[in-house]
């Protein structure tokens, strides 16, 4: 090869690569290929079923309100979506079970005083005499939440909510509705088969 030629690929190579560095900068790296269907929908599932402190602060104020949103863990299930939409509904709010911004306000502005006590039957006497009401009470009220139904808040007396809520499982399991605390309805509820559950609204 002739010297002057040798000569000129020397003084053009460090150009070339320079040239070559400087498009190679500009481009930058290569683009990420689209998510497909399927890792987008993981994507959006995941962060639906992920706690968020908006969603805790609704369930700690429907609680405040008298209402069973279930534990205050941040997350949107069933049961604080019923609780809201029982909520909505008796504030003659729109009933969507969204944290609507006019439902947060108006969660925001505190909950009632407690409901009153609801005068004992015979019965619910007879028991408190002999000091059985008290643990079927807490009973019933643990097993009608976790059958989804709204007792209010807990407490160891008997309230108009719970009332409410016992003689609502007696119509859905075809039961005379009495509205009453007593040990043959805790052992409805804990072994009753096919198990009553309260509807979604």
């Amino acid at each position: 090869m002739p010297a002057n030629l040798h000569q000129r690929l020397a003084l053009a190579l460090p150009l070339w690569l320079a040239l070559a560095g400087a498009g190679a900068a500009q481009t930058g790296p290569e683009p990420r290929a689209p998510l497909t269907a399927l890792e987008t929908l993981t994507q959006v599932s995941v962060a639906a079923s992920a706690p968020t402190e908006e969603v805790r602060g609704l369930q700690e104020r429907l609680a405040q309100w008298g209402y069973d949103p279930g534990p205050a863990d941040g997350l949107m299930g069933p049961r604080t979506r019923r609780a809201l939409l029982a909520w909505q509904r008796d504030q003659g709010l729109e009933p969507s079970g969204e944290p609507t911004p006019e439902t947060t306000e108006r969660l925001a502005e505190g909950g009632p005083a407690p409901p009153r006590d609801s005068p004992l039957t015979a019965n619910e006497r007879r028991l408190d005499e002999a000091a059985r009401l008290r643990p079927y009470l807490l009973g019933m009220q643990a097993e009608l939440r976790e059958h989804g139904y709204f007792v209010g808040p807990a407490t160891e007396h008997v309230t108009p909510h719970l009332r409410q809520a016992i003689r609502a499982y007696e119509r859905d399991s075809g039961l005379e509705p009495s509205g009453e605390v007593s040990q043959a309805l805790l052992d409805h509820l804990r072994f009753a088969r096919p198990e009553i559950r309260a509807a979604l609204p």
